[in-house]
């Protein structure tokens, strides 16, 4: 039994998250005491990946010139961006206030260095590399999971031509095999981090939503790719 885990990626400070979900969505909090459909874990199908990045017809395009980079989104996902949210404390230049710093990176990285979609029972961001901004612009995504048994499996994934290892981890009761939460992450070698997450019980949703729209969140990631 594992107690907290915070995936933040350095060099951020404990700072407020600028969430990337819209303003009618709460990043995904975690209720023991819900039970959802009681998943075993030797039930949980693996994800289905696809092999290459690949345009989906009637699919919207989300392009960052800033960074480099586009993706495809269903058009029923809401799509949701965030830039600077803050700076590690030692950097402050001199003779520079933190509010006057603040708009230099705000000037510098003027879009957007988290970029996401939402879809009722779960959401996917990807963070920018930090030598593109990305340091001044998390965390993104998950933040914490709370007390729960953690189990966790590698799946295969192809990343605009990379062969990369997508890490799940799902979260249980602890001491039962009710599933609580699911969240995915992934990096690319140029530090390009994509993650996403489950929300299936704040929505009064099953597991079985999420998997439906994990398999889009899936085909979201494959069809990323670096922009020339």
């Amino acid at each position: 039994m594992l107690r907290r885990l915070s995936l933040l990626s350095l060099p951020i400070m404990l700072l407020a998250c600028n969430t990337l979900t819209p303003a009618t969505a709460t990043a995904p909090t975690l209720a023991p005491t819900i039970e959802p459909s009681a998943q075993p874990a030797t039930e949980v199908p693996p994800p289905t990946i696809p092999p290459e990045p690949t345009a989906i017809p009637g699919w919207l395009t989300y392009h960052n010139a800033m960074v480099g980079y586009s993706f495809d989104y269903p058009p029923e996902a809401a799509l949701s961006t965030s830039g600077v949210t803050g700076y590690p404390s030692e950097e402050l230049p001199a003779g520079l206030g933190p509010g006057q710093y603040i708009a230099t990176l705000e000037a510098t990285y003027a879009e957007a260095l988290c970029a996401g979609i939402e879809l009722p029972s779960a959401s996917f961001v990807l963070w920018a590399p930090d030598d593109k901004g990305g340091r001044y612009g998390g965390p993104c995504g998950v933040t914490g999971i709370g007390v729960f048994d953690i189990r966790a499996e590698h799946s295969p994934i192809t990343i605009d031509g990379e062969a990369l290892s997508l890490k799940t981890t799902r979260l249980y009761e602890v001491g039962t095999d009710t599933l609580v939460d699911e969240f995915g992450t992934v990096s690319l070698s140029d530090g390009t981090r994509f993650t996403f997450v489950s929300h299936w019980q704040e929505h009064g949703l099953t597991y079985e939503d999420f998997l439906a729209d994990r398999a889009l969140i899936l085909q979201v990631i494959g069809s990323y790719r670096a922009d020339p």
